[in-house]
C-alpha cells in the first residue's frame, strides 16, 4: 500500500513514481492552457482538461495523469460513470522542462 498522496503512473502493471512539478512547471502548463482555450475562442468542440485526471489506457494495463488532455464532443464516450478517462483523448500534452525528470 502507497501512503496518501503519492503520485504514481502505472504502464503496462508497472508503477512509475511521478516527481513533484514546481512552479515553473505550473506555469507552464497555465500558460499552454490559456493560449488553447483562447485558440478555441466560444467554440464548444470538446473538454479540455488540467491533471489531476486518470486516464486508463490498454484495458486498464495503464493509467496515466497528463498535464493536459482534450477530448472531442465525438469521443466524449471515453468518460466514463466513474468520472474516469477510458480510452485514449484526442489530445494528450505531458510538459517536460530541462532540469526536471
Amino acid at each position: 500500500m502507497l501512503p496518501e498522496g503519492t503520485r504514481v503512473e502505472v504502464l503496462n502493471c508497472a508503477l512509475y513514481m511521478c516527481e513533484p512539478v514546481s512552479l515553473s512547471h505550473q506555469r507552464t502548463i497555465s500558460d499552454l492552457l490559456l493560449a488553447i482555450s483562447q485558440g478555441l475562442g466560444k467554440r464548444v468542440i470538446g473538454d479540455l482538461v488540467l491533471r489531476p485526471l486518470d486516464v486508463y489506457l490498454e484495458n486498464q494495463d495503464s493509467a496515466v495523469q497528463p498535464d493536459i488532455l482534450f477530448i472531442s464532443n465525438s469521443n466524449k464516450h471515453i468518460i466514463k460513470d466513474d468520472g474516469y478517462v477510458h480510452g485514449a483523448p484526442d489530445l494528450i500534452i505531458e510538459i517536460l522542462l530541462k532540469g526536471e525528470r
